[in-house]
């Protein structure tokens, strides 16, 4: 069972970054659209800068999440 279990890892970590990978693009026109509705409304600025900034602490916090999952799977 030792000998798979590396393979494993690198199974789980193909998965969660093709995941990460397909949802790039989502959030990428996601993201336009907030901006196109924010040049109409201008009083939305402020909301799309916060939402961009939470959108890039999602994607950060999944590496993370993603990276700390395979030490703690290391061992």
């Amino acid at each position: 069972m030792e000998v798979f279990q590396p393979t494993m890892i690198q199974h789980v970590n193909f998965q969660l970054g093709h995941i990460a990978f397909l949802q790039l693009p989502a959030m990428f026109v996601m993201v336009l659209v907030l901006l196109v509705i924010g040049f109409v409304f201008k009083s939305l600025f402020k909301f799309i800068i916060y939402l961009i900034a939470f959108v890039f602490l999602v994607v950060v916090g999944l590496k993370v999440i993603g990276f700390l999952w395979s030490i703690l799977f290391m061992y």
